[in-house]
């Protein structure tokens, strides 16, 4: 049990003292950064100025930063219109709470139309209103469909990529700045060194430079990797632009059916459009002309 007893006390203290040793250093080496960018920022200390090539890749990648959070940011706004509901899915997204299922404004149109349409089905202008909803109600599901692909195919890659590589990209380069920082702390240091200690303070300066120069490196690869990144995005914007071609191409498919529905069931001509699409050689018709064939009392009737 002493044995044990014994064993135990020296090794929490050797744990104590190394934190306080590696406390100790860590304060020393804070301060010391701290005193060379305060030098720095007065123009009284040396600083190590990055390559161009460098400082090309993180203006860069500061730009490809911020033009995709712009861009993320939009393209949220243009799949969820309504500011209050993409604040509540921000909210619920960082509390990690489920999120609640909100109609589409396609189908809230489309419910409207039908409930109204019930309530005067002897009305021609009802049976119009129960058949438009019906094609609102789906084209709020089509649109549902493209918020689900456009967020998995175009916006979670977009997030990741901020997430991860960029975030990572920061990461290293503070700790770049940190070690350079360093580096150029102990190089001013290593000159007001006295004569028996120059040895040493070289030792550390060759030690620091050492540090920097390999994170410097692995900045360098790191943000190379990140241009390629975002070369490579363009299979994404091309998801993105499928969804739409495949919602809007059957929004109008289907609202022109629904159009020649209408008309026909009211006894009206087709719009002028149609008219020259079906026969190229007739020429344009003013777009009052499709109202002309029509009756002025159904349409009053309908509009009451």
């Amino acid at each position: 049990f002493s044995f044990f007893f014994f064993f135990e006390n020296n090794f929490l203290r050797s744990c104590y003292m190394s934190s306080n040793k590696d406390f100790t250093k860590s304060i020393v080496s804070g301060l010391q950064r701290a005193k060379q960018f305060t030098a720095e920022s007065f123009g009284k200390a040396e600083k190590t100025e990055l390559d161009s090539d460098l400082e090309y890749l993180i203006a860069r990648t500061e730009r490809i930063k911020q033009s995709t959070e712009r861009l993320l940011k939009q393209t949220e706004a243009y799949l969820q219109p309504n500011p209050n509901i993409r604040l509540e899915k921000t909210l619920l997204t960082t509390l990690r709470r489920k999120q609640r299922e909100h109609p589409v404004e396609l189908e809230l149109l489309g419910q409207t139309m039908l409930d109204i349409g019930s309530a005067f089905t002897e009305h021609p202008f009802g049976d119009a209103l129960t058949r438009c909803g019906k094609v609102q109600l789906e084209l709020g599901e089509r649109w549902c469909h493209l918020q689900a692909t456009v967020s998995d195919r175009f916006l979670k890659p977009m997030k990741t990529f901020l997430e991860t590589d960029v975030k990572q990209s920061a990461v290293e380069r503070k700790k770049m700045n940190t070690l350079r920082l360093d580096y150029d702390a102990s190089r001013n240091k290593a000159k007001s060194a006295s004569p028996e200690k120059q040895e040493q303070a070289e030792e550390k300066v060759r030690a620091a430079k050492d540090a920097f120069e390999r994170q410097m490196e692995t900045v360098k690869l790191q943000l190379e990797a990140i241009q390629r990144t975002n070369d490579e995005s363009v299979h994404r914007l091309a998801a993105f632009v499928d969804a739409q071609h495949d919602f809007y191409a059957s929004a109008a498919e289907m609202t022109a059916s629904l159009g020649r529905e209408l008309r026909r069931n009211a006894g009206l001509e087709p719009p002028s459009y149609i008219q020259a699409l079906s026969d190229p050689t007739s020429p344009p018709q003013p777009a009052a002309a499709a109202v002309s064939h029509s009756n002025p009392s159904s349409a009053a009737a309908a509009a009451a």
